[in-house]
Order: C-alpha cells, then sequence, then structure tokens
C-alpha cells in the first residue's frame, strides 16, 4: 500500500495520514475486492466513499473508462479520425488532436449536432485531463465549438456546464484563462456569464456533488499509465476545482437562490469526509476547503453551525495535525474566523485518544509557520486569545507548555529573520494573556511562573549575557525584541499587569545592569569584551525604547535610563576622562538616544558638562568620545547660548591640546564629517579652526598631504555648519590661484582634490566674480597639451557643468568674456580653438532662450574688433601672380597698396603662426559647426543666428568671407600675405578646412533664404541687401581691401544671379548706377560685370557694353597703354564671355580691328624698351577670347601673333613670379593658335615660318622653369599648362638632354613629367644610333656608359623631411618622383638596346650599361629602399596583383595621383620588374648578399608569386618568336648547322636544344626555375655524341653561365652551345680559362691570345681578368711570364 509520510515538529510521532487516504480514494491497491472497510478506518481513512465494496468501472463522464462517443453518424472522415484521437491515451497525440480540431471548426460555418454531442461527451474528460496543454486546448476548442453551434448547445449545457466553470479554477493560470476566455467568448458579458450560475446552479451542484463523493484517484487515472504521484496530483486538482465552484456558488448567488438548494448544500457539507479534505497532502485543495469555510461562514453561517461538529473535528483535528505547507495561513484565517463566529468550535472537538484541542494546538504551534509569513504567528496569537478558557490551561505545566511551544516552533526549524521578531512578539502576547486569564498577582502561582521563568530570562539573557536556556538568547537585533516585549506590558488593558512587569522584570533588571554596566564594579570578573558588548546591547535597547509610543512601562524605562546617564556624566567628570569605557557609554547614549535631551534635567546637566568639564578633556584618552557626544549634544542644544560658548570652548581647547598631530588631525576630520547640516548656521564659527584648515591646505597644496587634503576636504563639506561659508570660498580662491599649466604636478594634485570637494561648494564658488575667473583657468586647462592636465580639469568640468546647468545668463557671459579673451590674447598655456569653440557653444546653450541670441553676437565679435585685426593685412597689395587664379582677374593689377610691408612686431600671433584676427575667424567658424549651423540640423541653432542683428550679421558674413580669401591667396602663395606665418602640410590642411567651411556657410547664407517670386527679388532678407550696398561701397576704392571686397561682391552677386535671386531689373540697376566706360570704380564694375556671367552675356546691353570698350581700346595710344589702355582692356576681359560660351566675344571687323591695335602697342618701340606686363597679360587674354572670330581672315596679323608669342616667352627666361601672368597668358594664346593654325592658308603658312621659334621658346622656357610650385599655385597652373603643350614635342627641339635630365630633379609634378615625357621618347633614337656604333665598333675595349646626369639622380633615394610623407592633396614628394622616373629612363636604355640583327652587338651595350650600374652600386640602395616601402622587410609585402607592373605611363599615372600610396607601390614594382627583366643578375648578386633573412624570403616569395610567371612567359616568347624566325624551326649557324629548338611546359618548364651530327645528334636541355631569374636556371646534357664528358660539360657550364650570371636570355645561352659545338668539330680548342670556345664575354671572340712556352690560348678578356685576379702575369697553365705568341 502505498503511504506518504509527514513529520510534526514539536516532537510528535510519525503517521501515515494519508495512507488510508489513498487506500480509499483508489490508491494502488485500492482495487482489491477483498479490502474491506476496517483497514481504512484502521490507516484513519480520510474523506472520499468507502472502499468496502469492490472496485466497479464509473460511468462518470470523467472516468477514463467512459465509453467514447458513438461517431457512426459524422460524415466527415477526417472528423472522425480527430475525435477519435482524443479518446487516446497519449498526451501528445490530444494535444496534436485538438489543435487540429480547432484550426478545423474554426474554418467551418456550423458544427453537426453528432459532432456536438460527441465533443460534449468527450470534453468533460478532456477538460480535467493531467496534460496542461490538452486542458488548455480542450477549454478553447469548446469555446469555438459552442459558438459555432450556437443555440444547439443549450440543450447540452447541463452536461458541460460543470466542468467548464470549475475550469475557471484550475491550479493551472493558463488553463484558467482559456476556461475564462471561453466563457467571454460564448456569453459576452459578465452580467450573462452571472445567469449562467444562477440558471445552473443545481446542475453545477450535481456535478460537484457527484465528483467528491464518487471519484477515486483510480477512477480518474489510469494506474497502468499513470505514476501514483500523478495520479493523486490530478484527484487533488479536481476535487479542488469542485469545492472552488461550490465556495463561488455560496458567495456570489443570492441568498434565496441558495436557499433553493439548500438540502443539497447541507448534505454535501454535512459530511465529514468532504471536510477532511482540509487535511490532504495537497494545499490547493486544502487551501479550497478553507476558501470555502469562510465563504459559508461569510454568506451561510448556518450551513456551519448546522454541521458544527463536523468542520470543528475536520479543522481543528483533522488539518492542525496534518502538513499545512502552502496552506497554514489560510489554515489560521478558517479557523480564526470560525473561532469569531462560535467559541462553540472549540468545545466541539473530539480529538483522539489522550488528546485535548490544547495539545493539538501545541503540536501544531511546534511545527513552526511551515513556510508562511511572519503574520503566522500574530495569527496564532490571536487563535490563543479567541481560544475559550475552559480550553486554555490552568496550571503551570500546562501554561509553560503552551509558551515554551511558540519557542519550539521558532528554534525548531529554519525561521525566517523576518519571522523572528514576529514569534517573540506572540510569545509576549501569549503570556501577557495567560496572565491575565488567572489572578494577576504574584501570590498566583501561574503569574509568578510567567514572570520569573518566562519573562525575566528573555531580558536577562539579552541585556546580561546570563541566558542559561538557549531558547531565550535573542539574536543581534534582540533591543527591539526586548523593546517591544517592555512596551507591550504596558499596553495591556489590565494595568495590574504592567505594574507587575515593572517591579518583578524591570527593576531586577535595571540594578543588575546598573552594575554590569559600572566600571568601578568588578571590573575584572569580566573581560573588556564582554563589558563593551553588554554597553552595547544596553544603549541599543535605550535607543529601541525612545522610539516606541509612551506609555507607563515605557515612561519608567525611559526614566531610568536617564538617571543611568547622568550617573555616568558624574563618574566622566570624577574619572576626568582617563576611564574611556565610561566616556564611551556617555558618548554612546547620547548619540544613539538623543531623545534623551528631551529631558530639561538630562539637557542642563549634559550642557553644563560641555560648558565645564568637557574643554579639560580634550587632552585626556576620552577626547575622541567627548568630542563625538559633543556634536550628538549639539543635535539638541546647538540653539543655545550656554552650548554655543561650550562649543566655541571645546573646539579651542581640542587645537591647543597636546594630542599627537595625527590624533588632532583625525580629531578635526571627525568634527566635520560627523557634524549634521542640520545645525547649519546654529553654531559658532571658530577663528582658530578656520586658519588651522587654511594652513592643513597650504601645506597640501605644495606636498601634497594625504591628510591635509581629507582635512580640506571635510571642511568644505562642513561649510556653513562647522567652518564659515567665507572660508570655504577663500580655500577654493587660493586653490584656483595655485592651477598653473608651468606646475604640472601641483596642478594635477589640486584638480584632482577639487575634483573630490562636495559639489555644492564648488558650484556656488563657480557662480561668485572670482569663479569667473576659475572657470577660465579650467578651460584653458581642459585644453592643454598634457594629456593628464587636460583629463583632470576635463573631469573637473563635467561635475560643473552638471552643477550649473540652469545658470544665469550673467554668469555665462563672464564666463563667455573669458573664453573670448584666450581667443584674442593668445597665451602658450591656451587650449586649441576646436576646445574653446565647443566651450563657447556649452555656454550659448547653457544660457537662458532670450539671452542665447546676445551671446552668439559676442561670439562672433564686434565690427571694431574685426576691424583693427584686420587692417595691417587689407594695406599690403595682393600679388600679381593671382591674376592666373583669382576670380576677377586683371583688377589685381590695379590695386595700389597702402604700405611696403607690414611689420611682424605689429600682429599679435599665437604659437602657431595664427594672427589674431585669422584665430577669431577660425574660432567663429569651429563655433558655427559646432552648433550645426553649416549642416542646418539644429533648428535651435538656426533660430539664435536668426535672432541677432543684422549689423552682426552683415559684419560676421563680411569679415568672415574677407579672412577665408586672405587665407586662400596664403595658401595658393605662400607668405602672400602672412595670415599665419608657420608653414606645414598639417597647418594647409587646417587652413584649407577653415577656407571651406567659411564660405560654406557664407554662400549657405544667400542660398537657404526663401526664394523670390518671378521677376522678383524682394525676398532676399534685408541683411542681404545691406551686405550687398556695403561692399558696393567698399569696391569703389583701388586699395587692397577694394580689391578683396570686389571679389567677395562678385561671389555674392555670382551665387544670387544663379539662384535667380537677383531680378534683371536690379541688375540694369547696378549697370546704370556706375558708367562702366569711363573706368571709375573699376574693381565694383568688374565685380558686377563678372558675378552677373551668364545672365549678362547675351544681352543687349552686355554686347553694347563689349563693343564700345572695344571702340574705346582702338583709340588709345601705345603711349597710354599702360594707365588707360589697361584699366580698359580689364574691364573689356571682364564684359567678354567665358570661354566654351555659344555668344560671341565682338563682331569680326571690331576682334580684327582690335587684335592688330594691341599688336600695334606690341611693336611700338617705346612700349618695347619698357613693356608693361600687366597689358600684355590683360591682351593675350582678350585676343584670345576674340580669336576664334577672326580665324577665317588673312593677313600679317598672324605671324606677328606668332612673334609676339615667341616673344613673350623670350622675356620671360627667368620665369620670376612677376613673369608667370604673361607666361600662362601667352601659353593660352599658343594653346589657341596651334587649334587654329589650319583653319586658313595663310594663317598655316605663318605657323610653318614661326614653328621653329615658338617650339625652340617653349623648350627654352621648359628648361628655364626650375622653381618649385607645391605652395605656388598660379606657378602651378603654368607648369601644368606648360607641359601639356610640351607634350608630343619634336624631339629636334629638344636639344641637349644634359639639361633636361636635371629637370626631374624639380620639384614640380609638371615639370617633371614634361622632362619624363620627353626623355622617355628620345632615349630610343639615342639608343639606335649606340646600337649601331657599337656594331660597327672594332675595338676591342669599346667604352660605353650610361648619362652621368641620369646616374647622378638615381645614386640614392631621398630622405630628406617630407621624402616619404604620402597625402591626397600632393601625392608623392617630388624628390621621390624624380628618383622613381630617372630608374624608369635608366631601364629605358635597356628597353631600346635590342637590335634585330645585331643580337652580338646589343648585347655588348647592355652589359656595358649592367656594369655601368655595377661599378656605381646603385642597385643596392634602391632595392633596399624599395622592400623597406613595399613591406618586404616586415615579412609583409603588398599584393601587386592589383599593380598593372609591367607598364607605367604618365596618362595612367595622373589617376592615382589621388591615391599616392599606389602610386608609388606601383612605381616601384614596376621599376623591380624591368630590373629583374634587364639586370637580373645584378638583382641576384643584392638578393644572395641580402643579410635580411625575412626580406631573402619574403623577396623570393613576392617574385616567384607576382614577377617570376611574366618574366618566364616573355623569355619563352622570345624563344618561341626566335624559333620562328628560322625556317622549320631550326636555327641555322654560318655553316648551315640546323640547331632545332623546342618547349616543353609541365611540371617544369623546359627548353631543349638538339644538334645533328652526321646520322646522330646532341641534345641539351635548359631546365627554368619557378623563381626565375633569381634561381639559377640548369642545363643539362640529355644526348651525348663525338664528345667527353669533360667537354660536354664544359659547354653545358659556359651556356649557363651566359644565362644566369649575364643575360638571363635562353636565346644567348643556345646560340653559345651552337657555337661551341660547330667551332669543337672543327677542331678549334677552348679557352684554358673560361673552358668555352666562344669567349662568354660580351665580345664573343675566339681564343686568340697564346702562351710562347705551352702554346695554349686564352681569351683576351679572360687572359685579362686572370692578370687582374691574380696580380701576376703568368700563364695560367704553365705559370712561367707571359708572352703573346702568335
Amino acid at each position: 500500500m502505498s503511504k506518504k509520510k509527514s513529520s510534526s515538529r514539536g516532537g510528535s510521532s510519525s503517521s501515515s495520514r494519508r495512507g488510508g487516504a489513498a487506500s480509499a480514494r483508489g490508491g494502488k491497491n485500492a482495487g482489491s475486492r477483498n479490502e474491506d472497510n476496517d483497514s481504512a478506518r484502521n490507516n484513519k481513512a480520510s474523506p472520499g466513499p468507502s472502499s468496502k465494496a469492490p472496485y466497479v468501472p464509473a460511468v462518470s463522464p470523467l472516468s477514463y473508462t467512459s465509453e467514447g462517443p458513438d461517431l457512426s453518424g459524422v460524415s466527415d472522415p477526417s472528423m472522425v479520425v480527430l475525435l477519435k484521437l482524443l479518446s487516446k491515451k497519449d498526451e501528445t497525440t490530444k494535444s496534436k488532436a485538438l489543435e487540429d480540431l480547432q484550426a478545423k471548426i474554426a474554418g467551418l460555418g456550423g458544427v453537426e449536432d453528432i459532432v456536438l454531442a460527441a465533443w460534449i461527451r468527450l470534453y468533460p474528460r478532456l477538460s480535467t485531463d493531467i496534460s496542461v496543454g490538452v486542458r488548455r486546448l480542450a477549454h478553447i476548442v469548446h469555446g469555438i465549438i459552442s459558438q459555432k453551434s450556437g443555440k444547439k448547445v443549450a440543450r447540452h449545457m447541463s452536461e458541460v456546464v460543470g466542468p467548464w466553470l470549475a475550469g475557471l479554477y484550475d491550479s493551472d493560470r493558463g488553463s484558467a484563462r482559456a476556461a475564462a476566455e471561453s466563457l467571454n467568448a460564448v456569453f459576452g458579458t459578465q452580467e450573462k456569464i452571472r445567469n449562467v450560475w444562477v440558471a445552473y446552479q443545481p446542475d453545477i451542484l450535481d456535478y460537484c456533488s457527484n465528483v467528491i463523493e464518487d471519484e477515486t484517484v483510480n477512477s480518474l487515472s489510469d494506474e497502468r499509465q499513470f505514476s501514483s504521484d500523478e495520479a493523486e496530483s490530478k484527484f487533488a486538482r479536481v476535487i479542488a476545482t469542485c469545492v472552488h465552484t461550490v465556495a463561488h456558488l455560496i458567495s456570489q448567488l443570492p441568498p434565496e437562490e441558495i436557499e433553493k438548494q439548500s438540502e443539497k448544500y447541507e448534505e454535501l457539507l454535512g459530511k465529514a469526509r468532504f471536510w477532511e479534505f482540509g487535511g490532504y497532502d495537497d494545499p490547493y485543495l486544502r487551501k479550497s476547503i478553507y476558501r470555502l469555510l469562510r465563504a459559508c461562514l461569510t454568506s451561510q453561517e448556518g450551513f456551519i453551525l448546522s454541521s458544527l461538529e463536523v468542520v470543528a473535528n475536520a479543522l481543528m483535528v483533522k488539518a492542525l495535525t496534518s502538513p499545512q505547507t502552502g496552506s497554514v495561513t489560510e489554515l489560521l484565517d478558517a479557523i480564526l474566523d470560525l473561532t469569531s463566529h462560535t467559541y462553540k468550535a472549540w468545545i466541539s472537538v473530539t480529538p483522539p485518544l489522550q488528546k485535548t484541542p490544547l495539545s493539538l494546538v501545541i503540536e501544531f504551534i511546534k511545527c513552526g509557520s511551515q513556510g508562511g509569513s511572519p503574520e503566522y504567528w500574530h495569527k496564532v496569537s490571536k487563535m490563543i486569545t479567541l481560544m475559550p478558557r475552559e480550553i486554555l490551561p490552568k496550571d503551570v505545566e500546562g501554561v509553560t507548555e503552551l509558551i515554551t511551544s511558540i519557542l519550539d516552533g521558532l528554534w525548531g526549524g529554519p525561521e525566517p529573520r523576518s519571522h523572528v521578531t514576529a514569534a517573540w512578539d506572540a510569545y509576549f502576547r501569549v503570556c501577557y494573556h495567560m496572565m491575565a486569564t488567572g489572578e494577576v498577582d504574584t501570590q498566583d502561582e501561574v503569574t509568578a511562573h510567567i514572570l520569573r521563568d518566562a519573562l525575566y530570562p528573555v531580558f536577562e539573557g539579552f541585556l546580561l549575557k546570563n541566558a542559561e536556556n538557549a531558547q531565550f538568547r535573542l539574536p543581534h537585533f534582540g533591543a527591539e525584541i526586548c523593546a517591544t516585549g517592555i512596551t507591550m506590558a504596558g499596553a495591556m488593558a489590565d494595568t495590574q499587569i504592567a505594574n507587575l512587569v515593572v517591579k518583578e522584570v524591570w527593576e531586577k533588571l535595571e540594578r543588575s545592569i546598573a552594575d554590569n554596566i559600572n566600571p568601578d564594579i568588578d571590573q575584572k570578573a569580566h573581560s573588556p569584551d564582554d563589558r563593551a558588548n553588554r554597553r552595547h546591547k544596553w544603549v541599543d535597547f535605550s535607543a529601541e525604547i525612545f522610539k516606541r509610543d509612551s506609555n507607563s512601562v515605557v515612561n519608567l524605562v525611559k526614566e531610568s535610563i536617564a538617571k543611568m546617564l547622568l550617573l555616568n556624566l558624574d563618574r566622566v567628570i570624577k574619572g576626568k576622562g582617563e576611564n574611556v569605557e565610561v566616556t564611551l557609554l556617555l558618548e554612546s547614549l547620547l548619540m544613539r538616544c538623543p531623545q534623551v535631551l528631551k529631558i530639561e534635567e538630562v539637557k542642563r546637566s549634559v550642557v553644563s558638562f560641555f560648558a565645564d568639564h568637557a574643554p579639560e578633556l580634550m587632552s585626556s584618552p576620552s577626547w575622541k568620545q567627548v568630542l563625538s557626544g559633543l556634536i550628538a549634544c549639539a543635535s539638541k542644544a546647538a540653539g543655545e547660548e550656554s552650548f554655543q560658548r561650550a562649543w566655541d570652548r571645546n573646539i579651542r581647547e581640542l587645537l591647543v591640546s597636546s594630542l599627537e598631530k595625527e590624533r588632532k588631525e583625525a580629531a578635526v576630520i571627525q568634527l566635520f564629517m560627523s557634524t549634521p547640516a542640520l545645525l547649519q548656521g546654529k553654531l559658532p564659527f571658530v577663528q582658530e579652526l578656520d586658519t588651522y584648515v587654511v594652513n592643513k591646505m597650504r601645506e597640501s597644496i605644495n606636498t601634497n598631504n594625504a591628510m591635509g587634503w581629507e582635512i580640506m576636504r571635510a571642511a568644505m563639506a562642513s561649510s556653513g555648519t562647522v567652518i564659515s561659508e567665507a572660508i570655504v570660498a577663500a580655500m577654493l580662491l587660493e586653490l584656483s590661484n595655485s592651477l598653473s599649466p608651468e606646475e604640472g604636478d601641483r596642478t594635477i594634485r589640486v584638480l584632482e582634490q577639487l575634483r573630490l570637494v562636495p559639489k555644492g561648494a564648488l558650484a556656488e564658488f563657480a557662480r561668485s566674480e572670482s569663479g569667473v575667473e576659475f572657470l577660465s583657468t579650467l578651460l584653458v586647462l581642459s585644453g592643454s597639451p598634457s594629456e593628464d592636465i587636460a583629463d583632470a580639469a576635463g573631469r573637473l568640468n563635467k561635475i560643473l557643468e552638471k552643477e550649473l546647468s540652469n545658470n544665469s545668463g550673467a554668469l555665462v557671459g563672464s564666463l563667455l568674456d573669458a573664453l573670448l579673451e584666450s581667443v584674442l590674447e593668445p597665451k602658450d598655456s591656451d587650449p586649441s580653438l576646436s576646445f574653446l569653440a565647443e566651450r563657447a557653444h556649452d555656454l550659448v546653450r547653457r544660457a537662458p532662450e532670450d539671452e542665447q541670441a546676445a551671446l552668439a553676437e559676442k561670439v562672433f565679435f564686434n565690427e571694431d574688433q574685426w576691424r583693427s585685426d584686420l587692417n595691417p593685412f587689407l594695406k599690403k597689395a595682393p600679388r600679381p601672380s593671382l591674376a592666373i587664379s583669382n576670380p576677377i582677374g586683371g583688377a589685381v593689377f590695379l590695386v595700389k597698396a597702402l604700405q611696403d610691408d607690414t611689420s611682424s612686431e605689429e600682429i599679435v600671433r599665437d604659437l602657431d603662426g595664427l594672427s589674431r584676427v585669422l584665430r577669431m575667424a577660425v574660432f567663429v567658424v569651429k563655433f558655427l559647426k559646432t552648433m550645426g549651423v553649416l549642416e542646418r540640423k539644429d533648428e535651435k541653432a538656426a533660430n539664435i543666428l536668426k535672432a541677432i542683428t543684422d549689423g552682426s550679421r552683415v559684419a560676421l558674413l563680411k569679415y568672415l568671407m574677407l579672412v577665408s580669401i586672405l587665407a586662400n591667396d596664403n595658401i595658393a602663395i605662400k607668405e602672400s600675405n602672412d595670415l599665419w606665418n608657420q608653414y606645414s602640410s598639417g597647418m594647409e590642411a587646417e587652413m584649407l578646412e577653415f577656407v571651406f567651411e567659411a564660405q560654406r556657410f557664407f554662400f549657405k547664407s544667400l542660398k537657404d533664404e526663401p526664394k523670390p517670386e518671378a521677376g522678383e527679388a524682394d525676398k532676399i532678407p534685408a541683411y542681404i541687401f545691406r551686405l550687398l550696398d556695403c561692399l558696393m561701397d567698399i569696391s569703389k576704392q583701388e586699395t587692397p581691401e577694394g580689391f578683396y571686397s570686389a571679389r567677395i561682391l562678385e561671389a555674392m552677386i555670382s551665387t544670387l544671379s544663379e539662384d535667380r535671386k537677383i531680378s534683371p531689373d536690379q541688375s540694369q540697376s547696378w549697370l546704370k548706377s556706375i558708367d562702366i566706360r569711363k573706368g571709375q570704380d573699376i574693381h565694383r564694375s568688374i565685380a558686377i560685370l563678372t558675378g552677373l556671367g551668364e545672365s549678362l552675356e547675351r544681352t543687349q546691353e552686355a554686347e553694347k557694353l563689349r563693343n564700345g570698350l572695344a571702340s574705346d581700346m582702338t583709340g588709345i595710344p601705345a603711349s597710354k597703354a599702360g594707365e588707360a589702355g589697361l584699366r580698359k582692356i580689364v574691364l573689356l576681359n571682364a564684359a567678354l564671355p567665358k570661354p566654351g560660351q555659344d555668344t560671341p566675344p565682338l563682331p569680326q571687323q571690331r576682334a580684327i580691328f582690335l587684335i592688330k591695335h594691341l599688336l600695334s602697342w606690341f611693336g611700338d618701340e617705346a612700349f618695347a624698351v619698357n613693356p608693361s606686363r600687366s597689358v600684355i597679360v590683360e591682351a593675350s587674354k582678350a585676343i584670345a577670347t576674340v580669336l576664334p572670330v577672326v580665324k577665317e581672315l588673312y593677313g600679317e596679323h598672324w605671324e606677328l601673333l606668332c612673334e609676339y608669342v615667341a616673344n613673350c616667352w623670350a622675356m620671360c627666361t627667368s620665369v620670376e613670379e612677376a613673369d608667370l601672368p604673361v607666361i600662362f597668358a601667352s601659353l593660352k594664346l599658343f594653346q589657341v593658335l596651334k587649334s587654329l593654325h589650319k583653319e586658313n592658308d595663310d594663317f598655316e603658312d605663318a605657323w610653318d615660318k614661326q614653328a621653329d621659334v615658338m617650339h625652340t621658346s617653349l623648350m627654352g622656357l621648359l628648361r628655364s622653369s626650375r622653381a618649385g610650385d607645391e605652395h605656388d599655385q598660379p606657378r602651378n597652373l603654368c607648369n601644368a599648362l606648360l607641359a601639356r603643350l610640351t607634350k608630343g614635342i619634336d624631339l629636334k627641339y629638344i636639344g641637349s638632354p644634359e639639361e633636361t635630365y636635371s629637370l626631374l630633379n624639380v620639384p614640380s609634378r609638371s615639370i617633371q613629367e614634361a622632362a619624363f615625357e620627353i626623355l622617355h621618347r628620345h632615349i630610343p633614337s639615342v639608343q639606335e644610333e649606340v646600337s649601331v656604333e657599337a656594331a660597327l665598333s672594332k675595338e676591342e675595349n669599346f667604352e660605353l656608359s650610361l648619362p652621368q646626369e641620369l646616374l647622378s639622380l638615381a645614386m640614392e633615394p631621398p630622405t630628406g623631411d617630407g621624402a616619404l610623407k604620402l597625402d591626397s592633396e600632393r601625392g608623392m614628394s617630388w624628390s621621390l618622383r624624380g628618383y622613381l622616373l630617372a630608374w624608369i629612363l635608366i631601364f629605358d636604355h635597356f628597353e631600346n638596346s635590342a637590335l634585330t640583327n645585331i643580337s652580338q652587338q646589343s648585347f655588348k651595350v647592355r652589359t656595358a650599361y649592367v656594369e655601368a650600374l655595377k661599378d656605381a652600386d646603385l642597385l643596392t640602395p634602391l632595392f633596399n629602399y624599395t622592400f623597406d616601402i613595399l613591406g618586404h622587410s616586415r615579412g609583409k609585402p603588398i599584393d601587386a596583383s592589383k599593380l598593372p607592373f609591367e607598364t607605367y605611363t604618365l596618362d595612367s599615372s595622373l589617376e592615382d595621383s589621388t591615391n599616392p600610396v599606389r602610386e608609388v607601390h606601383w612605381l616601384l614594382t614596376h621599376i623591380y620588374y624591368l630590373a629583374l627583366r634587364h639586370t637580373p643578375s645584378l638583382v641576384k648578386r643584392w638578393w644572395t648578399e641580402c643579410k635580411s633573412r625575412q626580406k631573402v624570403l619574403a623577396v623570393e616569395e613576392f617574385t616567384e608569386k607576382y614577377m617570376s610567371p611574366l618574366l618566364i612567359e616573355r623569355e619563352l616568347s622570345s624563344v618561341q618568336a626566335w624559333i620562328q624566325s628560322h625556317s622549320g624551326g631550326g636555327v641555322r649557324g654560318g655553316e648551315e648547322d640546323e640547331m632545332t629548338v623546342k618547349i616543353l611546359k609541365a611540371l617544369t618548364i623546359e627548353v631543349t636544344a638538339t644538334y645533328p651530327i652526321d646520322d646522330q645528334s646532341m641534345e641539351m636541355r635548359v631546365r627554368i626555375p619557378p623563381t626565375f631569374p633569381l634561381r639559377q636556371v640548369e642545363v643539362e646534357g640529355a644526348r651525348r655524341v663525338g664528345l667527353t664528358e669533360k667537354d660536354f660539360r664544359k659547354m653545358q657550364l659556359a651556356s649557363q653561365t651566359v644565362i644566369n650570371f649575364q643575360s638571363a636570355s635562353i636565346i644567348d645561352g643556345l646560340t653559345l652551345f651552337r657555337k661551341n659545338l660547330a667551332l669543337h668539330f672543327e677542331g678549334v680548342a677552348e679557352c684554358a680559362i673560361c673552358y668555352s670556345i666562344v669567349a662568354v664575354t660580351p665580345d664573343r671572340k675566339l681564343p686568340n691570345k697564346a702562351c710562347a712556352t705551352c702554346r695554349n690560348k686564352f681569351h683576351g678578356t679572360c687572359l685579362f681578368k686572370w692578370f687582374k685576379s691574380s696580380n701576376s702575369a703568368s700563364c695560367p697553365l704553365c705559370r712561367t711570364a707571359f708572352s703573346m705568341y702568335s
């Protein structure tokens, strides 16, 4: 038989309370037909029907044995299958079938009756299934079927309403929710659902009654399928849902409805077996019973009272003796409710033998809270107080057992800490209740026992540590428990109880405590730890007592505490502080029980103590305790004059006391840290204390004294309380003044300490006048170059930002002034402008909204500030070469400088060389960018900008643009105006960004305004018109400022015109307001003409103006060309249409007259003597513009124009800056002439006649252009145009190449590439001549070398500053480019030295070049540099597969100019490829001698991967071409001996040469390695005929030597092999030095130097090398002195 055991905590024996119930409900053996009722009774059978009868399969719809529905009438086969599956036992099968059924029913319009009937039969069992998922799905499907069935389901409601409503109380929340949702879906409203409860009450009640009475564990679950635990759980759940359903009926239905079924209720509720479910194992079932009981007591009390004995026994016997984990609180609530309704419940109890109701309760209490809440103990005590007196014990033994049961329950199990206090509360309550139930007198035995043995030991055990009984040992929070016990005694209704507790408990305790805490009594009896422990407990208890509400007992205890405090105070005075324990008790009482000072007597005594006695104790061992007591006393007595005197005197005494330094410092810190802020303004400030703290701070600033810093921080935290706010402000000011970038360590120390001081004090100081300077200093430090200082200042800044987030505008304005001072008066320690801009933005944003615009105006500076700092730069005339690049062109020639130069001392600059006005402009731009104005992302920022005044906005736009134009000119031409005077790539990039952002803001300000309607311009804001008027007025001047203003005006008009914001009427009004033909206001006129641009070009007014100006020009003589003529021609150029426009510049006749007149100026003798360069420039521009109009006209002017161009170049041979405009304009004119020279015969003849002069002059100009253009934009434009025009020039004009070689070293990319392009074409023609000369030369020592000028350029790779700096703006450095281009030209000599039919002679040339490179040792530095750059030295070479390194052309390199790294890599890999092709022996020599193992391996892998495949393929292609050049694939020698050559490409690449000898053949094989040409080619003899092995080997070695150590040419090796064979068979002997018949040296001669002694012959070159290497002129064989023999 399956039995579940439970234990009782009170020591009760184990009992099998559930054993019988399991059997009675169909446990494991419940099916046995022979089991009788006696067995069940003996096992304390619990609820359920008797198991006396044999088990009969139930017909209940919940039983697993119930028959399934009849499905024979179901028409849908799939529906039949699904319904059958619902009767299966497998959980998964049923769940899947329910899901499918849900989907199927949802898709139907209605449900068949037969299907509905079948479902009604299945639903009850499915709704109570063991599986949670099945139950949930069953309720869902039931709701859907009910909805689909409509009213048809009504006739089946009586069958399903019970399980349906019971499902609402399923222990699984998901299942209960599914049942509720299905009800809501079917009935819609809660009212209708309530009606269902009422209407079907009988059916519901019948269902619940049948289930409760008839169902058993084994009727609901098949024991063959489910375990006993699962079956028990299902049974308990089903019963619980029914009990909950009955409870719902009783609590929710109207009484009259319940009355209708009262008999059924009484029958069900009158059965003992029903109520005994309160002792069932399942907590959910137990709680359902208790809920039902409480519902009955609330709504239908009669049902319970009529069966009171049954109910009382079930609860107070069965339930109390059963485990109640999970339901104990509900059980107690039920018992309390039942007891409250009728005390007879306890009297009606019939306990088991030898038991009483009280004993059952005691056993229950001993079990503890059984997992319940702390309320358990409160409910237990309440239950005891509600029990009838006749049930409660009358004797000492019974009372003791009852009281002790609470302690047994508390200590018998793992009660949580939160339960302990509640349990002791119950303990005291029960004690006092038991006293109240008897005779409240000490004569009463029970009362005396409780006082003596139950209450006193509790207090004694905690306060005196004398508890002998472990049950009375309280935890560390026992003070709270003791205070509760004392307080509860005073709260009892019977005052006699309070009196007895005071007399018998507290008075004894008071005496004992007084003795125990008296240090003069028996000090040796207890250890210091014991005394300290008792003292702490006493103080804790006292503190708890003073927290309690007053009653008679509490008040008495408080008086006792006060009395002990006064006694202790007297002991301290008498002992003079020598006994620390005594003083410690005083300190503890004052600190923990400040309420004691509310007692007037105590307060007077304590204040008197501190006034008269405490100062003397500041030097005693108890100083610390005295100080703490003083601070504690201050919380209650600070406002009194007597205490204030005491405070002042004690602090003074402390500072002058004889305490050690460390202790005194600790005392001061304690004073500051312990004094509460609530005392602010109530305590007097002690001057000596202020002085002490300030001195400590000063000491710490210099020595970093940690204790001093701590004192300072503590003092600031106590500002206004112990130390005055003025002193705190003074300390902060002194700390602020000690901050200095020069004193790095000290500054970091101070910043870190400031970060740790109280934020309130720091913020208050920052708001003061001194704080503004502090914040300014902090701002400077935040941008310090020292990272440590900047980080420390930044952290402090963040703290202040949070604290000052709601600053007033005045404070922000002051901070902003300090910040702007850093911009205008830069110091070495000032932070960057970016940092200042960000801080300025933060300040403006933090200000009130109505003040932000005014602050922004302050950031943008005023007119006077801009003007005064910009004025020095507006006095200096712009460089004339700016005529090339600036938009108003020749206007620069008309500027009149106000002074020659500006003294640099007059201009304020920062460390980076930025002038003050430039700093202002950069700062403003960065501020605008930080605001988000440039991106227009921040609407708030845009509103701030719109809110500033028009005057401020005009000044901002005008001066920002002026500074940006000056900056742009200084970028274009280095040192053109010295707006900044320190130049670097970083500075240039920063200035380019400034120019871009400033001009972007300017143009956005114009474009972002609303556009006008068609033909109108009235929507342009007033400030833009105001700016236009201002610029118009200034540009009247012919001063530098007028010129720069005209440039701004031109840009502004151009932008507005493009956006159609300027109407035609406005344009006409501007033109009419100035008389352009008079030449007045020339800068303004040029700006308007240029700005209107295309919108003006096609108008009649523009045409009339151009014709008028051209007509005026023809009337100006050469003598006035430099003045009136220049002004007119500058205006004409501004009025002429831009190149590329369809508008004809002038009528043809007018144009030819203009050209001839201008040419007449240049023919004038006076003009020729002193030519005006500005006139030449403007005239050349005008001629170039109008020339296409007259291209078809004949005349002598064509030849004159060609001569004019050549003369222009001739006068600019020095190529100075003043020459650049002339050169550029004349080159443009030459470009136009070149494009038109074939338009008519007359012009073509003139061109051909002058071509030599012009091109010679052009080359001369190129050779003269040796100045760098990296920081000179006009020169760069000239050089670029010059390079384009010299590209492809006929080589006959280049003259001596020696002068051109040096152009590769000019710091100009354009000039370098122009020279390279010319030399790249020139070298091949030279090499052809050299090769022919070498072929015709008969001299043995033919001397040939590479040009020394070229070799000098390739001596060493550039290593100077900037040589390796690569950026996208400039590309690679000029020095590096020149070096690499020189190497390409060197290899050009090899590329073009091979002649088709003179291979021997071309080999001689190549060998000479190789020897030249070898002697100069140029390749070693080249390769070291190359592989450092390409990454081989680091073992990480680049990926060369993306580089077209086989070729290099300037046109393709220009595409990579924006990626300088790629361009450098391309050039280096290309040069390495050329070196492998043309000088493999030198590359191999460098590689084998390289000492870096890593580099060697990396180069080998790199070569094999990228180079070798191409070189091998190229070599094999050469061999193939060589073979094909001879008929039949054979190679013939001089004797027509044919040699056959074949190429094999397999795993190894081989070239096989077969030489026929009579009927046989000689065969040699050349094997090429995969790392060719780094690794050596192997030459093997495959077949030997007519030769000894030794001779054959010599020929192989000769061929291998030629290939591996000279040319790397397979053809050379094969040719040598063929010649050696042919000569061998002719009888010619080999050289005894090289073992080859034909010399392996370039001359390829036979042995012709014979020894006179041994008659052996040698090659002359071999013999000379022998003599040189041996340092002897002896014969290599016979060793005699060598003499020639012929």
